[in-house]
């Protein structure tokens, strides 16, 4: 009973961690130029990986500002007025745009491991829930036991 309470407790700890590093994440901007012609959309279709509703056209080797890595080769950039999107082949691949790359796969990574650690606990308490609960009724009965010794004492 210890052990899954401790593992709630980590679990819900590291969720907490994960969400306060994501809201106070100072935004990324990350100097580029665009390596084609091309288009800056709106939308993703993430069923295709298709980007949807061009807002802007640009040219080879105008400048661009790198705001985030959205997963699956998109970005999301800042061109003039503009905020949109755009596929790592429209981009000048530079270090910090692969940083923000690595830093997103690893991100990714650890959500993934969380969620299989909370799938894996709420598989074990599925099928020890009758341990646990007989642990618990243990647990409990030995706290009425000491709580009216306790008494008797005093």
């Amino acid at each position: 009973m210890r052990l899954v309470i401790s593992m709630v407790k980590h679990i819900c700890f590291y969720t907490v961690l994960l969400f306060c590093m994501m809201s106070f994440a100072q935004d990324v901007s990350i100097s580029s130029r665009f390596s084609q012609e091309g288009k800056l959309y709106k939308n993703v279709d993430e069923t295709k990986n298709q980007l949807t509703k061009p807002i802007a056209s640009f040219k080879e080797g105008q400048k661009c500002i790198v705001i985030a890595y959205l997963g699956n080769d998109n970005y999301k950039i800042q061109f003039k007025d503009w905020v949109g999107l755009v596929t790592i082949e429209d981009l000048e691949v530079n270090d910090a745009i692969e940083d923000l790359y690595f830093d997103f796969q690893d991100k990714e990574h650890e959500r993934r491991i969380q969620e299989e650690e909370a799938r894996r606990q709420k598989l074990y308490q599925i099928v020890n829930k009758d341990k646990i609960e007989k642990e618990k009724r243990r647990l409990d009965s030995i706290a009425k036991v000491e709580a009216a010794e306790r008494k008797r004492i005093a």
